[in-house]
């Protein structure tokens, strides 16, 4: 059996949101890093990983997405797991992800370009990380962000 995961990329009123679907695990993570690239949010956006369509993750699936976050918080954003599937929310809550993942119980709103109507969700979800540090030229670390270890 050939395992397959699909990415789409699109804008949403919270910023640049990662479709997921289908298996995310060893043999399909070097086409999701592919599909995914590097992910450009602007002043107040997040990167948002939409997971709904996911019908499998494995441990590298997960390791994908803690690198995911690694890159977000490096472009001085955050990562938003949304619409994560039980399956994988289980494992998340296991390992003890589940408080190191922003996550939010659905994917944002698609962006309406030029519409003054569109309008930002206020929370995402119960859990808020810590706004990154506003300094442009400040590289983040564990340390500097006061989540040592993670």
């Amino acid at each position: 059996m050939v395992n397959v995961v699909n990415v789409a990329i699109r804008e949403s009123v919270r910023g640049p949101c990662a479709e997921l679907t289908g298996v995310l695990a060893f043999d399909t993570v070097p086409s999701a890093d592919r599909a995914v690239g590097e992910l450009d949010a602007g002043p107040g956006e997040v990167w948002t990983a939409d997971l709904s369509g996911l019908n499998l993750c494995d441990s590298s699936g997960i390791a994908f997405l803690l690198e995911l976050r690694r890159r977000a918080r490096s472009a001085g954003t955050d990562l938003v797991l949304a619409a994560v599937p039980e399956h994988l929310g289980r494992y998340l809550d296991l390992l003890g992800l589940d408080e190191v993942f922003t996550l939010a119980p659905t994917a944002p709103a698609h962006a309406v370009p030029n519409s003054p109507e569109v309008t930002p969700i206020d929370a995402l979800s119960s859990r808020r990380t810590p706004a990154p540090h506003p300094a442009a030229d400040v590289a983040f670390t564990p340390d500097a962000a006061g989540e040592a270890g993670a």
